[in-house]
């Protein structure tokens, strides 16, 4: 099977960042009691998190995943509200499949691919609706997708409100980023971006079984067009959650 440039180019690309992974130390979340998963949208959870999170589940942890959007916009040529309840429908048997109980999922519903930046109309509003929830659910860590992502409308945004409702709470919480994009698109020259010194390897040889099966959960059904709910993912991003880590970064400015 021929492959284009680009795709070859992202596997080079990826296998330079595992090179430069192999320097990085491995970390384990098992003494967290509580975690808080906020995803841009339903699968990002999975892309970023989907590994770890049997085994730390089985071991007692407890998982709260808030999702800001509902992914309505993956389908551009299909109606939005159609998009986004089937996305939905998705998400929730994903989520059975983790036994991540109704009352430990949250959907703020916001819109898809217009995430408000730092400093832009709507961002204080998300911010103190995840401060809310960081005074309820008191996560002994969050996680969130990395401000690296080369998907600036949702991805960043992301990252930029969770690292901003963090910093104006009072619960010692502590903020991970994770990644997805971070995979395909991130230009080699911007690596040297990438806070190395707070990067950590998460071992999930047990669980990378599980996060093709969650994978799988969220590209299988398909829209009436024959596409995946989520959108056509590129195969270059879906080979790097063949990797038997899932990688974090510990968020450390200003908290330390």
């Amino acid at each position: 099977m021929k492959h284009s440039l680009k795709h070859l180019f992202v596997l080079f690309r990826q296998q330079l960042l595992k090179f430069r992974l192999l320097f990085v130390s491995t970390i384990d979340f098992n003494n967290h009691s509580t975690i808080l998963i906020i995803a841009p949208h339903p699968d990002d959870e999975i892309f970023g998190c989907g590994g770890f999170l049997p085994e730390y589940l089985s071991r007692g942890g407890v998982a709260y995943v808030v999702y800001l959007t509902d992914g309505e916009n993956s389908l551009s040529d299909l109606q939005p509200v159609v998009v986004g309840r089937e996305r939905i429908k998705i998400n929730e048997r994903v989520l059975d499949m983790l036994d991540i109980r109704n009352d430990r999922r949250y959907y703020l519903n916001l819109a898809d691919g217009k995430l408000p930046r730092k400093g832009e109309n709507g961002f204080i509003e998300v911010v103190d609706s995840l401060k809310r929830l960081l005074k309820d659910i008191k996560p002994d860590a969050v996680f969130v997708t990395d401000k690296n992502e080369t998907w600036p409308f949702d991805h960043v945004a992301a990252f930029e409100m969770a690292d901003e409702a963090i910093k104006d709470s009072d619960i010692g919480t502590s903020l991970y980023s994770y990644w997805v994009w971070v995979w395909y698109s991130m230009p080699i020259k911007k690596f040297r971006g990438i806070d190395w010194r707070h990067t950590y390897r998460i071992p999930i040889h047990a669980g990378i079984q599980k996060k093709k099966e969650f994978i799988n959960a969220y590209l299988q059904p398909l829209a009436p067009d024959g596409r995946p709910w989520c959108g056509v993912l590129p195969d270059a991003l879906l080979k790097a959650f063949d990797y038997p880590y899932e990688i974090v970064t510990k968020i450390t400015a200003g908290r330390d």
